[in-house]
């Protein structure tokens, strides 16, 4: 009889890190269910049973541990021992000995290495479920620097972007072109709301943003900006104002130079959603997407620029009609302006102040 594949739930609150990792546990055979928040992950286990739980730490509502606890209850209530693994940033996995002892059954850092995850599976998932690896590193190597000659010229003569680090994180080029758009598409936005936040002293805020910034860096290679990321999220966490003063001007002006440098490139929005390199995306149905359209007027009335981001980055992770991607297109032109009054005429709302 044929062994069935196993199947990990991934948890993240980042559409980025769920796609990464979902990637990653396909390229070894395994299966994966997706939720975006502990609360899903929660509805999830309670439907389904899985061999291991890949959970992030830092979620809005309810947050890592008490997702993990909960989740325990539920498995043990089914007769399941499920471990649980906590992805987390890196300077959190200082503290390794702690999540261990809330119930965590490993620590993975953030952006995953793909070479510790496959040694999480080989450790966790069912004896068998893994098929044999010969010589990983030099396999891994040659995948690498294949998947690398696949890029666009110009994005590999780029100097502040590491191309092949960002492979590494990615898997393929085009998760990682798909993660290199999405972290385009938000740096107009994420950099006009850092500007709030610190001009507002709001610091809780302010970390938040500059640590999703540095995540993502990371993931395409940016690590000179990933790295002047930790360092001004750190100063945040400590109220170090001297040096949220000092570091803050030049951090947006680095941030703010990738969009110039990368959005300026010829049809990079266009190449990026072409269907003919997305021949493996799945469908949706109209019903989904009216479903999507209606809930993102509705964040446009409430002004919620972030939720409808999310919105937005979810579908096009789709096989979409040209109408409907050159309608994204529009969204994620306005977003990026803050241009209510487009986004207002896009979703032919009518009436409310702009």
């Amino acid at each position: 009889m044929e062994k069935k594949a196993s199947c990990v739930l991934i948890v993240d609150d980042m559409m980025v890190n769920r796609t990464i990792l979902s990637s990653l546990l396909s390229s070894h055979g395994v299966n994966s269910d997706l939720a975006t928040s502990g609360k899903e992950a929660i509805y999830l286990c309670r439907k389904n049973d899985y061999d291991l739980v890949l959970l992030d730490h830092r979620m809005p509502e309810v947050d890592g541990v008490e997702t993990m606890l909960e989740i325990k209850s539920i498995f043990k209530k089914k007769g399941l021992e499920v471990p649980i693994i906590c992805h987390t940033t890196d300077e959190a996995s200082w503290y390794e000995s702690l999540y261990k002892a809330a119930g965590f059954s490993a620590i993975l850092t953030k952006p995953i290495d793909p070479h510790q995850l496959y040694e999480a599976l080989i450790t966790y998932l069912p004896e068998g479920s893994l098929p044999a690896v010969q010589d990983e590193a030099a396999e891994d190597k040659a995948h690498v620097r294949q998947e690398e000659a696949l890029l666009p010229d110009w994005l590999r003569a780029i100097p502040e972007i590491d191309t092949m680090s960002g492979i590494e994180h990615c898997d393929t080029a085009e998760d990682y072109l798909e993660t290199l758009y999405i972290f385009i598409s938000s740096i107009r936005e994420k950099a006009s709301e850092i500007e709030k936040f610190y001009h507002d002293s709001n610091w809780q805020m302010f970390t938040l943003r500059i640590h999703s910034i540095k995540s993502v860096a990371r993931l395409v290679g940016a690590n000179s900006l990933a790295d002047t990321a930790a360092a001004l999220e750190e100063a945040a966490k400590h109220l170090d104002r001297d040096i949220i003063d000092d570091m803050t001007p030049g951090f947006l002006r680095s941030y703010r130079a990738f969009y110039d440098k990368l959005s300026a490139m010829p049809d990079i929005h266009e190449e990026h959603h072409d269907a003919s390199v997305h021949t493996h995306l799945p469908g949706i149905s109209q019903a989904t997407l009216d479903d999507a359209f209606m809930t993102m007027a509705e964040f446009v009335t409430l002004y919620d620029s972030e939720n409808i981001r999310v919105i937005l980055d979810s579908l096009m992770g789709y096989d979409l009609p040209p109408d409907v991607k050159e309608k994204l297109l529009s969204i994620d032109r306005a977003l990026h302006n803050f241009d209510w009054a487009r986004l207002r005429e896009i979703f032919e709302i009518t009436g409310g102040e702009l």
